[in-house]
């Protein structure tokens, strides 16, 4: 983290080497933060504040490995904001939207109630993954949210 781009970082930790989710900024980026929220298990840190003046809500997540529908439904709902802010929301939320498209292997598995839970609250906030709008069809998979 300590590279010369870097100007600030935000970050979320865990025990020892296991999970973490952090925010770097550029340090030519004019951002001013106001509020920070870590989550004590390292799954996600959000952080509010002004880029150019406006306001802005940074979230990264790295959630669970597993189909953790509760972490997935309760994640959003501490997102600060929503209604005032803009949105920006990356990370690893460990799960395949689309089996079909974001899949190597050949056999179709049904969608995880985790992707179920990211898509309602896509559609809640009109947000959309850029990679997916950029490639509908494309055999690859994204973490970027970008709001709509």
């Amino acid at each position: 983290l300590e590279k010369g781009w870097v100007g600030q970082v935000y970050h979320s930790t865990f025990q020892g080497k296991a999970r973490g989710a952090g925010i770097l900024i550029n340090k030519s980026v004019p951002f001013v933060s106001s509020e920070i929220k870590s989550d004590p298990n390292g799954r996600f840190v959000i952080v509010v504040g002004k880029l150019y003046s406006l306001p802005v809500t940074l979230a990264c997540v790295y959630a669970p490995n597993w189909d953790d529908s509760k972490f997935m439904s309760n994640f959003p709902s501490g997102i600060p904001y929503l209604d005032t802010h803009q949105l920006i929301l990356a990370g690893d939320c460990n799960c395949v939207m689309s089996p079909l498209l974001d899949r190597s292997s050949t056999p179709v598995v049904a969608r995880s109630k985790m992707a179920e839970y990211i898509e309602d609250f896509l559609q809640c906030c009109a947000m959309f993954d850029p990679w997916r709008y950029l490639y509908p069809t494309k055999k690859e998979y994204s973490t970027q949210m970008t709001p709509n």
